[in-house]
């Protein structure tokens, strides 16, 4: 079996420090203080992580119009409704679907405020009376090789899952699928087929980078 590296893009955030739960959590033994700062930065981010439904359009083998539907991740950047995903999730979509769970599942109608093909990230509005809960955003570049960090996002569509692993390798540029991506993290969490446009967050939950892509040679 071929075991599929992930890479993820790297984004460039203001540096956050850990708060007033790591100096509890450093007074326990190593493993249990590990344990302690997954559940402290999965719970700090998750809910703000959404599950992203792009409707689309294509040619039908008979000639006709196929439809079908693209899932992603996104989370939000502004409590006014603004959630970061991939370009490549929402690219061409007819109708945006976003599902955030909060007293149960609710759906919201997004549109695209601004994209960058290049970085493959795209920028959704969603319109809402109620404030949304935001991500906080760590430095990628001071992470380091062997750190650890979570994914979290809704592969298959199943949402909010999460998966833990360390930082592989840094400044990554390869060619995936036709498209040069450039200074890349690489990090073997475990990312699958609807991951794309959920956040990389470090131990403290602070985001530090995208998931983009799968890479298997």
């Amino acid at each position: 079996m071929i075991r599929l590296t992930i890479i993820l893009l790297g984004i460039f955030l203001i540096p956050l420090c850990g708060g007033a739960a790591s100096a509890a959590v450093n007074n326990l033994p190593p493993l249990q203080q590990l344990q302690e700062s997954v559940n402290h930065a999965v719970a700090s981010v998750r809910h703000s992580v959404v599950t992203v439904k792009a409707r689309k359009k294509g040619a039908s083998t008979g000639g006709g119009t196929l439809w079908y539907e693209s899932i992603g991740s996104g989370f939000f950047v502004d409590a006014r409704g603004f959630i970061l995903t991939n370009y490549h999730v929402v690219e061409e979509a007819e109708e945006i679907t976003v599902i955030i769970w909060r007293s149960g599942k609710n759906e919201f109608q997004a549109r695209v405020a601004h994209s960058d093909r290049v970085l493959d990230l795209s920028l959704l509005k969603i319109d809402d009376v109620e404030a949304f809960p935001v991500v906080g955003f760590g430095n990628s570049d001071r992470i380091e090789t062997g750190d650890w960090v979570i994914s979290i996002g809704s592969p298959f569509g199943f949402d909010h899952s999460i998966s833990l692993g360390i930082v592989s390798d840094l400044h990554r540029d390869l060619m995936i699928e036709g498209l040069h991506y450039k200074d890349m993290i690489q990090t073997d969490a475990v990312i699958n087929e609807g991951n794309s446009g959920g956040p990389l967050v470090d131990i403290f939950g602070n985001v530090i980078g995208v998931g983009t892509a799968i890479y298997a040679p």
